[in-house]
């Protein structure tokens, strides 16, 4: 199961984090925006981080 949300186009500069997420009780990965809204959601992490670069999404690490 992976589901993908591209809101932003190619080509802009936002920033965002990652974040484990429970999607229907399977744990998934999500890229969000300092609102808390998920910009894509996957099951794979490194499949956000593809996602984030083809879109010039900075991510951000939080501790």
């Amino acid at each position: 199961m992976e589901a993908d949300r591209t809101e932003f186009p190619a080509s802009t500069d936002h920033t965002g984090y990652i974040r484990k997420v429970d999607v229907e009780g399977d744990t998934m990965w999500a890229l969000v925006d300092f609102d808390g809204d998920p910009i894509c959601i996957a099951n794979r992490k490194s499949s956000i981080y593809f996602f984030a670069r083809n879109h010039d999404i900075k991510v951000v690490l939080l501790h």
